[in-house]
């Protein structure tokens, strides 16, 4: 099924008209942005989407359980989790404003059969990697995920979607297609439960600086391993913009990683 905002109107029972009334004084979504101002609309007024207010994708099932990044099978929905350590490629285009199909020269959009005013969109890949070992894949996300940009570098990310095999110049290569970013009560992270009530124990300030160290530890160890090496001096950047309060230097020695002049090689 296409997805437009004409989709949208049929399968909700709402008209533009309705939308574009309320939008008027409620939306900062550009009105040449139909799908997205039908979807703002679904959510804010007609409450429809789940407790966390998003709206399922058409024909979108979750997995219930999470695939380990190492496991993850072509052509298989599947349900993964791993830090977002860096933007692989940004790729922009001009397309149709509501249906996002990308446009030629002349502005008519092939799908919605119409001239149109062409909007930028944009395609990002994340290298994200796992937090358990040392298994990584690139995750496409497309403009309807993106919108205005993803903030996600070394963050850990839940996401749900499609491992695609595709072939560019000869070459074959595989990548997780997200169809969604999972948030909130959605994520259930495995090996992780509430506590009970009555029986949460202060944490000590200790324990709270060992954690942080850690987090540290597997977030360098990750990034090393997918960009080997790195330089020294966008290992200061990184170090400086998530504020660590542990020593760069103290961070790299922990983890076994090599330095051979300006570059920092990954643990064996």
């Amino acid at each position: 099924m296409e997805v437009n905002a004409n989709n949208l109107y049929r399968k909700f029972g709402i008209t533009e008209e309705e939308v574009d009334e309320w939008a008027e004084n409620n939306s900062k979504i550009p009105s040449i942005n139909k799908y997205a101002r039908a979807l703002s609309y679904l959510a804010n007024v007609k409450k429809v989407g789940d407790k966390n207010g998003a709206i399922q994708p058409f024909g979108l099932t979750i997995p219930d359980e999470y695939t380990p990044i190492s496991a993850i099978e072509l052509g298989k929905m599947q349900k993964i989790h791993g830090i977002a350590v860096a933007k692989v490629r940004c790729m922009p285009y001009m397309g149709c404003p509501q249906c996002q199909k990308k446009l030629d020269e002349n502005s008519v959009c092939g799908k919605c059969g119409q001239e149109v005013r062409p909007i930028e969109y944009y395609w990002e890949d994340w290298h994200v990697c796992s937090t358990s070992d040392d298994a990584n894949v690139v995750a496409s996300f497309s403009p309807v995920i993106v919108g205005s940009g993803l903030n996600i570098e070394n963050k850990e990310v839940f996401l749900v979607g499609v491992l695609e095999s595709n072939q560019r110049n000869g070459v074959t290569y595989e990548k997780f297609s997200v169809k969604k970013i999972l948030q909130g009560s959605d994520v259930k992270v495995p090996g992780v439960s509430k506590p009970s009530k009555g029986v949460e124990k202060p944490v000590s300030g200790a324990a709270k600086e060992d954690s942080k160290k850690s987090e540290a530890k597997v977030a360098l160890t990750n990034l090393l391993k997918a960009f080997n090496p790195t330089p020294r001096s966008n290992l200061e950047n990184w170090h400086k913009q998530n504020g660590f309060s542990v020593p760069l230097d103290e961070l790299i020695k922990s983890i076994g990683a090599k330095v051979e002049g300006q570059n920092v090689f990954a643990p064996e």
